[in-house]
């Protein structure tokens, strides 16, 4: 009987393994596809206007305070956060591929350290534009995003000194946390600042296997 109870249970655990690992990859499969989908966005709507006429393409775009006469350095800075957007939507999804950890780990590493200094200089830039330029929306929706913009920046730094000392798993963790709060700081500021043009949807980015 107690044979029985044991089997049970075993497979029990097995098809509960094997539901959450369903689960987790259609996760991915849905999360990845927004972020790809995302990305496309951005480099097909801001792309064919900044390569043809420069940052003064920023002004056919509905980005509130995107382009203001006269503010050399904060024009340029919006274009960057654009171009930047596009490198870690697209470059995020696949930091979640194990395929590609375990075969190819000279590109994880490399396609991790540019999707951490993506995100950092997207965040510095983003601090810049919040408080140099009129602010759009409350001010609490401001602070907010300012936070974010810390956390990011923290966050990049523990899952980079985790990766150095190889602790992977603890790695992981942080990369998880990371991803979480670039979410949220690009929903944050890009609904309220693409509001007039489209609305923007992105899901999380990495994942702890």
């Amino acid at each position: 009987m107690s044979a029985s109870v044991a089997a049970l249970r075993f497979d029990a655990d097995r098809a509960a393994r094997a539901a959450l690992d369903a689960a987790a990859k259609f996760w991915w499969l849905v999360t990845a596809l927004g972020q790809w989908l995302f990305a496309f966005y951005v480099a097909a709507y801001f792309g064919p206007k900044l390569a043809r006429d420069g940052i003064e393409g920023l002004q056919q775009t509905h980005l509130a305070s995107g382009f203001i006469p006269g503010d050399d350095l904060g024009n340029a800075l919006v274009a960057a956060t654009v171009l930047l957007a596009v490198v870690i939507m697209a470059g995020g999804p696949l930091q979640m591929i194990p395929q590609i950890r375990a075969r190819f780990p000279a590109v994880h590493h490399w396609t991790g350290r540019t999707y951490l200094l993506a995100a950092v200089a997207s965040s510095i830039a983003g601090f810049y534009l919040i408080w140099s330029r009129p602010l759009f929306g409350a001010l609490v929706n401001n602070v907010a995003t300012s936070l974010d913009g810390v956390l990011v920046i923290a966050f990049a730094a523990m899952a980079l000194r985790y990766a150095i000392a190889r602790d992977i798993r603890t790695h992981q963790r942080w990369t998880l946390r990371h991803g979480g709060r670039i979410d949220r700081a690009h929903d944050a500021d890009g609904h309220r600042r693409l509001r007039g043009s489209r609305r923007i949807m992105a899901g999380a980015h990495l994942k702890t296997e």
